[in-house]
């Protein structure tokens, strides 16, 4: 070997042994600044997989019957019953039954770690048995999902006469794929919830969708602190800017449901089931303006209406949402009654 190869080989070594000088030092500070690398939290093993990955929708329930235990010793198992078209079961209208609803929407509409038979809709079905109720919630479901996963129903069978949307503040940020959003589910992932359809708005506030987009998943961040780190402050930086767009986009998702509802002579409600005041009022006020205004169902997510160690409301929530909507559905009385607050 000649003198110039030997200094460029020797040069090569010496600059490859001080990045790899630089990356230890890097990651033992972050490393002492509590950075760690990517680690999957997944999910208790005992919880079955109610999901399959849809290349439209990111996942959909799969069917069968399972049984979600509690998180606490003081908790209960909750029977789930996933049918053969991807609904909860609600129980079984009469005879007679000639109309049918819709619900779309989210865990809070599924009724995630609540029995088949303590869903809200399930109680619904029980105070209107002359109305078929399908539960078509999903766990993790934003408001595009939900619109999206009415356009294949609509398209493949008979239409419902009413659909009901069950809404969760935070379905904003669900909508246009935050980057929290896409990073929780990842870490998540046992469930299948990792790939997202979102949509976001163009020049002239026109919304445009785009289909099921997954948290990346670079190179040796499951070993380096500085490689995860550095993936996430590129996700923000190149995702972030949806944020400003999460209300906007939201309102023109609503607006089509209601568009697409009309279109086929079917009646359209969102239900509100939490949401903070501020929502509450920008709901009415943006819905009222096009003749459907929400239905105001919104309640607290106190410490006794949730199940013990879970997120989730357990059957006694379910059964005061039940009772507001049927008032609602009865009277038209669309404004929360004053014990709800």
């Amino acid at each position: 070997m000649g003198t110039k190869a030997r200094n460029v080989l020797f040069a090569a070594i010496a600059v490859l042994f001080g990045l790899s000088l630089a990356l230890g030092v890097t990651e033992a500070g972050l490393r002492l600044d509590g950075y760690v690398p990517w680690r999957y939290l997944g999910v208790d093993p005992s919880t079955p997989f109610l999901f399959d990955p849809d290349p439209v929708l990111g996942w959909r329930p799969k069917p069968g019957t399972y049984v979600v235990p509690p998180k606490s010793w003081v908790g209960l198992p909750a029977e789930t019953t996933i049918l053969a078209d991807g609904s909860r079961q609600t129980g079984s209208a009469s005879a007679a039954a000639k109309e049918t609803l819709f619900f779309i929407g989210c865990s809070f509409t599924f009724g995630w770690a609540v029995a088949d038979e303590d869903t809200f809709a399930a109680r619904l079905q029980k105070q209107f048995p002359e109305v078929q109720v399908k539960n078509y919630g999903v766990p993790g479901y934003s408001t595009y999902q939900s619109l999206l996963r009415l356009e294949q129903l609509l398209a493949s069978g008979r239409p419902p006469q009413r659909v009901l949307y069950g809404y969760l503040e935070g379905h904003e940020f669900r909508n246009v794929a935050h980057p929290l959003w896409t990073f929780g589910l990842t870490k998540y992932s046992s469930r299948g919830m990792v790939a997202v359809p979102y949509c976001t708005l163009d020049g002239n506030d026109r919304l445009v969708r785009h289909p099921p987009e997954r948290y990346p998943e670079w190179p040796l961040k499951g070993y380096l602190a500085s490689v995860t780190l550095l993936e996430q402050t590129w996700v923000n930086l190149t995702r972030l800017d949806r944020t400003g767009q999460a209300q906007g986009v939201t309102d023109r998702l609503l607006i089509e449901l209601v568009d697409l509802c009309r279109a086929r002579g079917i009646a359209f409600d969102m239900v509100l089931l939490n949401a903070s005041e501020g929502a509450r009022e920008h709901y009415a006020h943006l819905l009222q303006a096009v003749g459907a205004p929400p239905i105001d169902c919104s309640h607290s997510l106190s410490g006794d209406l949730l199940n013990p160690s879970e997120g989730h409301p357990n059957a006694k929530l379910h059964a005061i949402w039940a009772d507001c909507i049927a008032t609602a559905l009865k009277t038209g009385r669309r404004r929360k009654p004053s014990y709800f607050f």
